[in-house]
């Protein structure tokens, strides 16, 4: 079991990443993911953000003030 996963990797396959670790984040854990953006959408990392922001039990946020941004996606719970 996972408290926090931190993701900087090939950023194509964060959404894999993200599905195999999942199963093994514990309710109020998080995956932290490096170079994303809320605005990335449909291509790389932009799969991943758009998979974990259509989970209702996932709360992400992304800070962006850098050149690279980073999202952390919090558990709070499958229903």
């Amino acid at each position: 079991m996972f408290d926090f996963v931190f993701c900087d990797a090939d950023k194509d396959w964060y959404k894999n990443y993200f599905v195999a670790v999942l199963p093994k984040l514990v309710v109020s854990g998080c995956f932290a993911a490096h170079n994303v953006s809320a605005k990335q959408r449909g291509w790389g990392s932009g799969d991943f953000v758009e998979h974990v922001l259509g989970l209702p039990f996932m709360e992400t946020t992304f800070a962006e003030g850098s050149r690279s941004g980073l999202s952390v996606s919090t558990k709070r719970g499958e229903k």
